[in-house]
């Protein structure tokens, strides 16, 4: 089954790719994937979309990763992409799962290349930080300092990404950086500035996840964190 679906000429020949947007968690992938949500010529991808069970409000799909209620075959995959790409047809489809970082070598084998990762990379003590706060979604969120750098070095790896975007440029100038990576996607950069201000502050997510969305201002690891654990987090990060 997998074999014939990979030798669809109708699907796999006019498919051009799918964008996967990855980061270590906390990173900032939810803006980024508001942000593509938001433009006319892209479809951001829903868990509802590909049929799979969310236990909590996410933007998340797991659909090329492990999912507690369902986790999907290869064919099924692969199917279900047909499916949306035909829905869809004309318009890019994007993605984001944090764990798809993890599994980047079997997507891009599965979907023979057709896929590409965009990759929002963010201050280290930032993200740690942030993966310390409680989360009204994330229960098992790291509950410690040395839980949480173990966390943040495990999806800290290179998967020589197609694009990849600092967190802090974003922040500081972000019509500017969308402009960049839509022009890269040969995305229209006309309604660039609507978008952004549109997804300012988590403006354009669903209200479940408005209410929690953490605004991430840069710096507020090392205005958060002690001296001490400043220095042992620089240690462990080597």
């Amino acid at each position: 089954m997998l074999k014939d679906l990979l030798l669809r000429n109708d699907y796999m020949k006019e498919f051009d790719y799918i964008l996967l947007i990855v980061g270590i968690p906390k990173s900032g992938t939810t803006w980024l994937l508001s942000i593509f949500k938001e433009h006319p010529e892209c479809i951001a991808l829903t868990a509802e979309m590909v049929g799979i069970p969310a236990p909590v409000p996410t933007m998340e799909t797991c659909l090329f990763t492990r999912n507690q209620h369902r986790t999907l075959t290869s064919p099924q995959r692969l199917s279900c992409l047909e499916k949306l790409y035909k829905l869809h047809k004309g318009k890019l489809l994007v993605e984001k799962t944090p764990k798809n970082i993890l599994v980047a070598r079997y997507i891009r084998k599965l979907l023979k290349g057709k896929v590409k990762f965009v990759l929002i990379k963010r201050n280290p003590y930032d993200v740690i930080y942030s993966m310390l706060k409680p989360g009204q979604y994330w229960h098992s969120h790291p509950k410690g300092l040395l839980t949480a750098i173990v966390h943040y070095k495990r999806y800290n790896i290179d998967i020589s990404p197609d694009y990849t975007i600092q967190y802090e440029a974003l922040w500081n100038n972000p019509i500017a950086e969308a402009d960049k990576m839509f022009s890269h996607f040969d995305l229209s950069t006309s309604e660039t500035e609507t978008i952004i201000n549109r997804t300012k502050r988590g403006n354009s997510l669903p209200m479940e996840l408005k209410r929690v969305f953490d605004v991430g201002t840069p710096g507020q690891g090392a205005a958060n964190f002690t001296d001490v654990q400043m220095s042992n987090m620089k240690v462990w990060l080597l």
